[in-house]
C-alpha cells in the first residue's frame, strides 16, 4: 500500500484535562499517514487520481480547532474519522498527535498514535 504523509501540521487548540489548561489555546502537532494506492496517479500524472493534499490538510486543521477536548486521544479519533471520510481512496490512516503539556514542564512532548482502517 502506498502512503501520503503530512508531518508537523501545527494547530491551535483548547485541549487538556485540567480546565485551567483549556483556558488558552496551545499548539499541538499532528502527523498523519494515509494508505491508499497511488499507482494510477503516478502513472497518469493526473491530480484527479490523488487526494487533494491541501483540502485534506484544511479538513484536519478545521477538525482539530473546531472544539475543546480534554484528551489528545479524542482528537486523534476525530482526525482519523475525518481522514477516512475525506476520500474513499484512503483505506487506512495513522494519526499521531503531539503536545507539550503545561502540567509537565520537564517533558518536551507527549504523543498518542492510532491506526484506523476503513470498514
Amino acid at each position: 500500500m502506498d502512503k501520503i504523509i503530512i508531518n508537523g501540521l501545527a494547530c491551535r487548540c483548547r485541549i487538556g484535562v485540567p480546565a485551567e489548561e483549556r483556558k488558552t489555546k496551545q499548539t499541538i502537532l499532528i502527523d498523519a499517514e494515509f494508505s491508499l494506492s497511488l499507482a494510477k496517479a503516478g502513472k497518469t500524472d493526473d491530480v484527479r487520481h490523488a487526494p487533494d493534499y491541501h483540502a485534506l490538510e484544511k479538513a484536519l486543521r478545521a477538525c482539530a480547532e473546531e472544539k475543546e477536548r480534554k484528551l489528545i486521544e479524542c482528537l486523534a479519533e476525530d482526525l482519523a474519522a475525518v481522514a477516512l471520510r475525506f476520500d474513499k481512496k484512503i483505506k487506512e490512516t495513522l494519526i499521531r498527535v503531539r503536545k507539550s503539556p503545561a502540567v509537565m514542564p520537564g517533558t518536551k512532548n507527549v504523543a498518542v498514535e492510532i491506526r484506523r482502517r476503513r470498514t
